[in-house]
């Protein structure tokens, strides 16, 4: 194996940019706009380095890995969990794979480590280093918002590549079916203009992201590339008062689907009252998407999300993995909320 070094200096974002699009093929300029965004991270500490690389012989970036810290609540005590996130490493020093992990394992002794990206080959890695899965990164709970694009996909899934063609004449025909029947919001899904009116005062039970105004900022009012909203959502006869946080990207088969993610929630919205926030979020959204995805739900909203007609996807494996050596988390499967989880 040629010789490398392990390097955890702050970057030059063009060259790190650069590096990442050899790896996924996607254009620089879109990933060194993310990267300048994650290094303005609130949650950011000087003892912990943001990007951890294995350069060749040449000094030129052969592998890497980002290392997004997290402030974290569980009950009144606060913590610093450190996501790694973009472990890239290109075949000419396979082998520094394996040093870099062990360079960002080596932090567990004194944070919380974490990985909600991981596929098949990184999860052995993740299970080696002690590592134990997080709760729900094994599936997506989908609602169709619009029919049309949905049964597209649906259709080229259960057929194949050949069907597509076909799906794609037969979509139109999505639009004899709809969410209409099923509506019962009455709710009220108001845009927040300021990060600083979506502050509550109780971070809410289990695991929690600190959700100060610089994170909220930071998360949903600056990240790029996304067209990331916060709304506040109300409905008197149902005892809601909270926010909810939508981003926005292109999936599927041919990137025809239009798909919204409920980034977070927070504040005063009980389970009984998380059908009418989807009703809600797919009137606001019914221009402009055409799935609701969401990961990472509380149990009870999940089940009632389930029993409003929104359905399971399951992955290939559990993306989400955990090393949490001085247990500061609590049990074994540990349910982080999507805006600690989910970067762009």
């Amino acid at each position: 194996m040629p010789p490398f070094a392990i390097d955890t200096a702050e970057p030059d974002f063009g060259e790190l940019a650069r590096f990442f699009s050899s790896q996924t093929g996607e254009p620089p300029e879109p990933i060194r706009e993310r990267l300048e965004w994650q290094a303005r991270n609130p949650s950011r500490r000087p003892d912990v380095p943001l990007v951890m690389y294995g350069r060749a012989a040449s000094g030129a970036i052969a592998g890497a890995m980002l290392c997004i810290p997290h402030r974290l609540i569980s009950g009144s005590v606060q913590h610093t969990g450190l996501m790694s996130s973009g472990f890239y490493v290109d075949a000419s020093i396979r082998g520094a794979g394996i040093q870099i992990f062990l360079m960002y394992r080596a932090l567990s002794a004194r944070f919380v480590l974490y990985a909600t990206t991981a596929n098949t080959q990184t999860a052995r890695l993740w299970r080696s280093a002690g590592g134990k899965p997080l709760a729900h990164t094994d599936y997506e709970v989908l609602r169709p918002i619009r029919w049309p694009a949905v049964l597209e996909e649906m259709l080229v899934r259960r057929l194949g590549p050949r069907a597509t063609l076909l799906a794609r004449a037969v979509a139109p025909l999505g639009n004899l079916r709809g969410l209409g029947s099923r509506r019962r919001s009455g709710g009220e899904l108001a845009p927040v203009d300021r990060p600083e009116d979506a502050v509550t005062p109780a971070p809410g039970e289990g695991v929690q992201p600190v959700r100060d105004a610089a994170f909220i900022r930071w998360r949903f009012f600056d990240v790029p590339q996304v067209d990331a909203r916060v709304y506040r959502f109300r409905h008197a006869a149902l005892g809601a008062d909270g926010f909810v946080a939508l981003t926005h990207a292109r999936r599927g088969y041919r990137h025809q689907l239009r798909t919204v993610y409920l980034a977070d929630t927070w504040g005063t919205i009980p389970p009984h009252a998380f059908p009418a926030l989807l009703d809600a979020i797919s009137d606001r959204c019914r221009s402009t998407g055409d799935l609701l995805a969401m990961r990472c739900l509380r149990p009870s909203d999940e089940r009632e999300a389930l029993a409003a007609g929104c359905v399971r996807r399951n992955f290939e494996c559990i993306v989400g993995w955990l090393v949490d050596t001085q247990g500061v988390l609590g049990g074994d499967a540990v349910l982080l909320p999507t805006a600690a989880t989910e970067l762009v």
